[in-house]
C-alpha cells in the first residue's frame, strides 16, 4: 500500500469496478480519473485508416499486414482504442504523426506496447482534466505490472554507445535509436498516463513504462505518469529529452533509470516505490554512463531539482546511486524512506567525477536507514545536505522542515525558480485530477 492516503493510495470500493469486456456504468479507477470505463458500453467511431479495424466496441490498431504505421493517423477522444500487438509509428525514414486526443484510452495486452520511431512524432496532448492514459487489456481487479509493453520513443539524439553510426537497437525488438541530432523532435507528451506496463521478455530483453531511447530536446515532455510498471517506471537511453512534473508510482525496479550518455534535465517528480514487491536491487534513482566504458563521451550530465524520492519499508537499496561514470547536479530535493543510503557512489570513474565537481548534489534533505559512506560523504560534504526527517504530509514538507531552507537552484529557460526543496510547494498540488492510485 502506498505510504501517504491523501495522494496514491488506493481508493476503498474502487477493486468492483469493471474493465474491458463488461458491463455497467462508469468507474473511477482509484484515482481521479474514470479510465476504466467498459468497453462495450462505448459506442465507436473508428478512424478510417488501414491500421485500424472497428471492432464495434473498440478500434484495433494494428500495422497493415503488421508493418510499421507509415500514414497520420488520429486517435479522437469518442473511441476507445486496443493495440493489436506492437504498434510502430513510423519507418525510421519518412515522418509518421500520431496524434492522441485528451481524454483518449489506450488499452494494451500481453505482446504489444507502442513505439514512435526515429523521425516520427506522436503529438500526446492531454489535461488535467483529461488525461490520456495507456492501460492494461484486463478487467479492473485483475490488472498488474507486466500486461504489456509500455511506451518507447526513438529518436536520432546522441548516445555513447552502440555501432560506428552511434546508432543502437532497442531491447526486444524496439527499434533502431541514437543519431547526431542533439535537438531532435519526438513530438509532446502532455498529461499522459502510462500503467501496468513493462515486460520482461528475456533474460537480457526488458521493456520500461516509458522508454526514451535517444530523444532529442526538441520533444516536450511535461505531466507524465508511470505506474506499476514492471522494470523501471522511466529510462533514458542516451538523449537529450528534459521532463518536467513526472510522476513515478510503484516500479517494479528503479524509478528514474540513465544510461548511454543522457544529458537532459527534470524538474519536479515525485517517486514512491510500493511496499512488498521483493526487488532489493531498487532504487529512486539508478544513474549510468556506459557499463563497458566509464568514461564513454557524450557523457551522461543531467540536471535535476525538486524531486521527492519516497522509499518503501524492507527495501535495502539506495535511494540515488551514481555509478559507471555518470556525472549529474541534484539540486533542492527530498530522499527519505530507503532501507540503505540515500546516496552512493561507485566506481573510480564516478569518484573522480564527485572530485572534479562534475558530479554534485546542492541542497538536499535525506532521511535513510543507512549512513553515507565513501564517497557519497565527500558528496554531500560539499552540497548543503541535511539529514532530517523532512516530515512530508502527503508529498509537501512540514512547516517546519528543514527542506525549507534552500538556497539557489538550477539556471537556465527549463528551470523554474522555486523557494522549496522536494516536488510541490505544500499550496498547489500538481498532480491531483489526473494521476492514478489503483493497485490493479
Amino acid at each position: 500500500m502506498y505510504r501517504f492516503q491523501t495522494r496514491f493510495l488506493l481508493a476503498a470500493g474502487s477493486a468492483a469496478l469493471l474493465g474491458l469486456g463488461c458491463g455497467g456504468d462508469d468507474g473511477d479507477d482509484g484515482g481521479n480519473n474514470p479510465d476504466a470505463r467498459p468497453i462495450d458500453a462505448v459506442a465507436s467511431t473508428c478512424p478510417d485508416h488501414p491500421a485500424v479495424t472497428d471492432m464495434g466496441a473498440v478500434c484495433a490498431i494494428t500495422g497493415p499486414d503488421t508493418a510499421p504505421i507509415t500514414q497520420n493517423l488520429t486517435l479522437t477522444a469518442n473511441n476507445q482504442y486496443l493495440l493489436a500487438g506492437p504498434v510502430f509509428i513510423g519507418n525510421d525514414s519518412a515522418t509518421t504523426v500520431l496524434t492522441i486526443e485528451p481524454g483518449v484510452t489506450i488499452y494494451g495486452g500481453d505482446g504489444s506496447f507502442l513505439l514512435i520511431q526515429r523521425g516520427s512524432r506522436i503529438e500526446a496532448n492531454g489535461t488535467a482534466a483529461a488525461p490520456i492514459v495507456m492501460t492494461s487489456a484486463k478487467a479492473v481487479g485483475q490488472r498488474g505490472a507486466s500486461d504489456w509493453g509500455g511506451l518507447i520513443l526513438n529518436g536520432r539524439a546522441p548516445i555513447n554507445f552502440g555501432d560506428a553510426s552511434g546508432t543502437a537497437q532497442g531491447e526486444a525488438g524496439t527499434g533502431t535509436y541514437g543519431g547526431n541530432m542533439a535537438s531532435d523532435n519526438s513530438g509532446t507528451l502532455h498529461y499522459v498516463r502510462v500503467e501496468f506496463a513493462g515486460n520482461k521478455v528475456d533474460a537480457e530483453n526488458e521493456l520500461n513504462g516509458i522508454a526514451f531511447q535517444g530523444v532529442g530536446s526538441g520533444t516536450t515532455v511535461e505531466y507524465i505518469q508511470t505506474h506499476l510498471t514492471s522494470d523501471d517506471g522511466v529510462e533514458f537511453f542516451g538523449g537529450t529529452v528534459s521532463v518536467k512534473y513526472l510522476v513515478v508510482t510503484g516500479a517494479d525496479d528503479d524509478s528514474i533509470d540513465w544510461v548511454g550518455g543522457w544529458s537532459g534535465n527534470v524538474q519536479f517528480a515525485v517517486v514512491e516505490q510500493k511496499a512488498g514487491s521483493g526487488l532489493e536491487a531498487e532504487r529512486g534513482i539508478e544513474a549510468d554512463n556506459f557499463e563497458g566504458n566509464h568514461a564513454a563521451t557524450p557523457v551522461s550530465a543531467p540536471v535535476l531539482s525538486n524531486l521527492t524520492l519516497i522509499g518503501r519499508t524492507g527495501n535495502n537499496a539506495q535511494g540515488v546511486e551514481f555509478r559507471r561514470g555518470t556525472r549529474a547536479q541534484l539540486h533542492n530535493s527530498i530522499i527519505t524512506g530507503w532501507g540503505g543510503p540515500c546516496l552512493r557512489v561507485s566506481n573510480d570513474q564516478t569518484i573522480a567525477n564527485v572530485t572534479a565537481g562534475t558530479l554534485a548534489v546542492n541542497n538536499l534533505v535525506i532521511n535513510c536507514g543507512a549512513a553515507l559512506a565513501g564517497a557519497a560523504v565527500d558528496l554531500a560534504a560539499a552540497g548543503n545536505v541535511v539529514t532530517a526527517d523532512p516530515m512530508l504530509t502527503g508529498w509537501a514538507p512540514g512547516a517546519s522542515s528543514p527542506a525549507r531552507n534552500i538556497g539557489a537552484g538550477p539556471t537556465g529557460s527549463f528551470f523554474t525558480a522555486v523557494t522549496y526543496a522536494g516536488a510541490l510547494d505544500g499550496t498547489t498540488d500538481w498532480t491531483a485530477g489526473w494521476t492514478t492510485s489503483a493497485e490493479n
